[in-house]
């Protein structure tokens, strides 16, 4: 026992002994309410987490199966507003904020929060309302108390609060939007990122969002319906990923664009126009039918400029599946082209060595460019992915 205890103060000596700054770099990685309890740790750390650039709060730690829903939502709210009273947005870089936000107090509560970060100057800004957590239901009230107010409506995020604001980078899970009917070209220019999980658009809220960050870097739009055409215009979009929408359309012009990927996205129609600098790109297929296989053809044809390109081999195998398809003759017999002249790697996943997948390979290799490099990836149960490194001159 006296040993165990000798070790501990030589540890605990040690971290003590680290200078601040690191100190409050490793408490920027606890939530709030853990790095106030690091105070207990030590004299030296009394005041430190007054200094941690940023504010979490995470309502998951409050849940009880012995509490109900109600007070949950009560000691979380009296715990937010007490930290917040104690030490003042100052020198607070991010805000990140995960509730369940279902109810219109808390809403009432949420947007004092938010307001007030943002008028504090925040940079980043972490809304998650997607807190769905077995620990609070286990009894039958609680169970009773959620799904009455699982049916008020979600958080409505105001996109009007970010005018002239400090905030660079914007992250919504499980929330709604509200749109300005018109703003000017230089209220947003702050946002360079943004960051959709989970969010219910109307009409065309995402597109007018994303026209109005003119200095958009960087945009992930996942698991969201889009009621009409999903219009990416950006100037200087740097990164774009997009998963598991439901949209009429996709187009993407940005003459900036790096990095692509399109993954699980169900729409008839995918363009990627005006995009001569696109390097990586990563595409999965969902919903191809012989109406919008030319479609799906031109846009891999945009994809000529790219350097790596990742292509999950979904529909390979399906050999049956195909045969029951209305395929005329004369599609079948088209040539199969595979021409991107500047393409170095390629990544095959879920790589099983069938025939279309040999097919695959067999093409690649009679590809006349600069590929250097093919990684094939078994299923899941295999140990290691197989690697198929090579280059021009050994084709």
């Amino acid at each position: 026992m006296e040993a165990s205890r000798e070790v501990a103060s030589k540890y605990s000596t040690k971290i003590e002994n680290l200078p601040e700054c690191i100190l409050i770099h490793i408490l920027s990685f606890l939530t709030t309410l853990e790095a106030v309890r690091t105070t207990m740790v030590c004299r030296a750390w009394r005041n430190l987490w007054y200094q941690v650039p940023s504010f979490s709060f995470d309502i998951i730690p409050f849940h009880s199966p012995s509490n109900p829903y109600t007070i949950t939502l009560k000691k979380f709210i009296q715990c937010v507003n007490r930290v917040i009273s104690i030490r003042p947005f100052t020198h607070v870089q991010k805000f990140h904020l995960r509730i369940d936000c279902n109810n219109d107090r808390l809403i009432s509560n949420v947007n004092n929060w938010v307001l007030h970060a943002i008028n504090s100057k925040v940079i980043e800004l972490d809304l998650d309302f997607d807190t769905w957590d077995l620990n609070f239901i286990l009894t039958e009230e609680n169970c009773r108390i959620y799904r009455e107010v699982d049916e008020f409506k979600e958080f409505p995020f105001n996109f009007f609060h970010l005018k002239d604001s400090s905030v660079k980078v914007l992250k919504l899970r499980r929330s709604s939007i509200i749109c300005p009917p018109y703003v000017g070209s230089s209220d947003f220019q702050s946002v360079q990122s943004l960051f959709f999980d989970d969010l219910n658009f109307e009409d065309r809220e995402v597109n007018d969002v994303i026209k109005f960050c003119v200095n958009l870097e960087y945009l992930t739009i996942h698991y969201c319906i889009i009621p009409e055409c999903l219009e990416i215009y950006s100037s200087k979009l740097k990164k774009c990923e997009l998963e598991s929408l439901d949209a009429s359309e996709v187009v993407i012009s940005a003459p900036r664009l790096h990095s692509v990927s399109i993954l699980e996205v169900r729409a008839k129609v995918c363009f990627l126009e005006q995009s001569p600098n696109l390097v990586v790109a990563k595409v999965g297929y969902d919903g191809i039918t012989l109406e919008n296989y030319s479609y799906w053809c031109h846009f891999m044809s945009s994809l000529a400029t790219t350097k790596y390109l990742t292509v999950p081999n979904m529909y390979l195998g399906q050999e049956e599946f195909l045969k029951e398809m209305e395929i005329t003759e004369e599609f079948m017999s088209r040539p199969v082209i595979l021409h991107i002249p500047r393409l170095r790697k390629v990544k095959m996943m879920n790589y099983r060595g069938i025939k279309g997948e040999i097919y695959v390979v067999e093409l690649i290799k009679r590809h006349q460019s600069v590929l250097e490099e093919v990684v094939a990836f078994p299923p899941e149960t295999a140990p290691f992915p197989l690697w198929m490194t090579t280059s021009n001159s050994s084709w």
